[in-house]
């Protein structure tokens, strides 16, 4: 086992307990919702809720210049001494022939730190992955923020239009829509993390990344709303 994957472990621990606490997979009933299919639709409406937020006008240009977009809505972020951060998400590759968005792959966030530290809240978060060596990692299980790619947090406000130039040299931009109280945000030490499991139950079949990022190949209706919806943003000036 890796340095990394071992320094991973008191976090993932931590965060496992936190992802009880937020959803459990149960067999999937006839007309009911999967799971995978109630994280992609609230998924859809934390980016609509982020598209029309005044707070973030400078996000459709951060998506319009992306290789990836990383989707976890509820983000759960507690702590009381150590802290932990867990989040089931997914993240939607550009389709670099169409300029369209390919069918989601599930992801998990795991993050942790260890001090004083007190509180909790719940965030919608939205990560811009902007080159493919980062894509590539993540879909790799190798991509620890800070030490495996650069991330910072995106910018908030002001308008948008043609004029409007942005510094776009880190390798992931974060966008945070937060409830609660924590004292601090960092990322440093946070890990995405594959689901193949998520992504065989939502496909109906064992299934590889790259089978989901290459157009025709595997599909689930339930996406559609999803890729309007980021659709949207390419369109916005």
């Amino acid at each position: 086992m890796s340095l990394a994957r071992r320094a991973l472990l008191p976090v993932m621990l931590l965060a496992g307990i936190l992802s009880g606490c937020l959803s459990q997979d149960l067999p999937p009933r006839p007309g009911v919702p999967t799971d995978q299919e109630r994280l992609v639709e609230r998924s859809t409406l934390a980016l609509q809720a982020f598209r029309v937020d005044a707070n973030f006008r400078q996000l459709p240009l951060y998506v319009q210049n992306a290789w990836a977009v990383v989707v976890i809505p509820d983000t759960l972020k507690a702590g009381f001494i150590a802290g932990a951060e867990y989040g089931s998400g997914l993240m939607m590759i550009r389709n670099v022939q169409t300029g369209g968005w390919h069918e989601p792959v599930f992801i998990n966030l795991y993050g942790g730190s260890f001090g004083l530290q007190f509180g909790g809240k719940t965030s919608d978060l939205v990560f811009t992955v902007m080159n493919e060596n980062s894509v590539r990692k993540i879909l790799a299980n190798q991509m620890k923020l800070g030490a495996d790619a650069s991330v910072t947090v995106g910018q908030r406000g002001g308008g948008i239009g043609a004029g409007t130039t942005l510094n776009l040299g880190e390798d992931l931009y974060v966008f945070a829509r937060s409830q609660g109280l924590f004292g601090g945000f960092a990322l440093d030490g946070t890990a995405l993390t594959t689901r193949h499991d998520w992504n065989a139950a939502y496909y109906g079949r064992v299934v590889t990344t790259d089978e989901i990022t290459q157009g025709g190949v595997v599909s689930n209706p339930a996406s559609r709303r999803l890729q309007d919806e980021l659709g949207a943003f390419d369109t916005m000036r």
